[in-house]
């Protein structure tokens, strides 16, 4: 009989954790309790409705520790990209909903609380850490400039010849599938067209890593 209880509750937990969505690119990021460099403890979307930046967030696996002069060497570094520095640490049930399968992570959540890039399995630092936050920001300058005419500013749009809409395409493709999709005409190691326009490669790879996001 105790066997069976168990048995029955330990399906109960299945069931409730496969519940959980999983962390998706373009959507929403839930509410968690994040923590300051300083140890300050709010909902995310506090934080983010104070502050209104980019945000990235740290979710260490349950009982990993960062130093805190590693955080604040990395929240000064990211300031200087304009993009704020928090950390989701490990709680009690309900825990952190769609981050618990993939801990530690590295999240990347924009000004309005979306979940734009997504690093599983890690917490970056120092130089990984400034380009996971400013290869993004660049994708998203160079698209607003260069395709947000036809695809719109949220990709959304499906105005123009053959262009299709762009949102939630993360979750279906991997970068190097948007990159042949792209359609870019390779010109040297760092010059390449696309659609008649000229454009460094670095400016293209982060505009496969800003429409992941979308």
């Amino acid at each position: 009989m105790l066997a069976r209880i168990g048995g029955l509750l330990a399906g109960f937990a299945w069931l409730s954790a496969a519940a959980v969505p999983p962390l998706r690119l373009g959507a929403p990021a839930p509410d968690w309790t994040v923590q300051s460099v300083a140890g300050n403890k709010a909902p995310l979307s506090r934080c983010l409705r104070d502050h209104k930046r980019d945000t990235v967030l740290l979710a260490p696996r349950p009982g990993q520790w960062i130093p805190r002069p590693d955080l604040e060497a990395a929240a000064r570094r990211l300031g200087e990209l304009g993009v704020d520095l928090l950390v989701i640490p490990p709680q009690p049930e309900p825990g952190r909903p769609g981050l618990e399968p993939i801990a530690p992570a590295t999240v990347l959540v924009d000004s309005g609380g979306v979940v734009r890039r997504i690093e599983p399995g890690r917490l970056l630092a120092g130089k990984e850490l400034e380009e996971f936050a400013g290869q993004w920001r660049l994708g998203r300058e160079v698209f607003l400039s260069a395709c947000a005419r036809c695809h719109g500013d949220d990709g959304s749009l499906e105005i123009c010849g053959d262009v299709k809409p762009l949102t939630g395409i993360g979750n279906r493709l991997t970068p190097a599938q948007i990159y042949e999709r792209m359609r870019v005409g390779e010109l040297g190691h760092d010059d390449v067209l696309v659609r008649g326009r000229f454009h460094k490669r670095k400016e293209i790879e982060a505009v496969v890593v800003f429409v992941r996001g979308l």
